[in-house]
């Protein structure tokens, strides 16, 4: 039957090499079973890799039940206190959007952290990217609207300069810069003022740090 075979394929998900699957098995698991999911989740927070971890997280946050916000006040308290990777913030954050007081201590950390940097809270999105995501971000997200004026691998426009090498030219944190602040620096040829939009304000704080990782292989 139909439930027979999901069951089969979420569990040979379960033990992939492929860690996307793993995590994808995983946020199906807790849905239909929320006490043997959240101890899967707990594990992959525990010894997953990066990306096992912030889908774990993400699945925590759509959880409801006091395991998931105990998980989640541990995840809270493990960021405030610098036990947790930078490379999950963004998504603690973003988990705990629906729990108002997770939500405010976790707010007020950032903020604190980032204080003295121009770039604020959009340090947080220095670490922990995808770069097949960040990838998919600048070829087909329509609000970015990259190629429209980039020339990337091969395909796009010549109204910006082209991004082929840009990790050569830029560390992370300016590839970040350049991303969320564009007249900050302009290329030589293209000023003095950019056309492009701030990407903070037509993408989320995950596509950010996606496409900065994507950008970084860019050499």
């Amino acid at each position: 039957d139909r439930d027979a075979k999901l069951g089969q394929a979420v569990d040979a998900a379960l033990i992939s090499d492929e860690p996307r699957l793993r995590a994808q098995a995983r946020t199906i698991v807790v849905r239909n079973d929320p006490a043997r999911g959240q101890e899967m989740l707990d594990a992959a927070i525990s010894g997953g890799t990066t990306l096992e971890k912030q889908a774990a997280i993400a699945a925590i946050g759509a959880t409801e039940g006091v395991a998931a916000d105990a998980a989640l006040a541990q995840l809270v308290a493990a960021m405030t206190s610098g036990t947790l990777p930078p490379s999950l913030a963004i998504d603690v954050i973003d988990a705990v959007a629906t729990r108002q007081q997770l939500k405010d201590q976790a707010a007020a950390w950032a903020t604190n952290l980032t204080t003295n940097d121009k770039l604020g809270t959009w340090l947080l999105t220095l670490e922990g990217g995808d770069v097949e995501r960040g990838r998919q971000v600048v070829n087909f997200n329509s609000a970015a609207a990259c190629l429209r004026c980039h020339m990337v691998e091969g395909t796009g426009g010549h109204a910006a300069p082209s991004l082929a090498g840009v990790a050569n030219r830029y560390d992370r944190k300016g590839l970040l810069n350049s991303l969320v602040d564009p007249n900050a620096q302009v290329a030589q040829g293209f000023g003095p003022i950019s056309s492009m939009p701030a990407m903070g304000t037509v993408l989320t704080p995950r596509e950010v740090r996606d496409v900065v990782e994507y950008l970084g292989t860019l050499k």
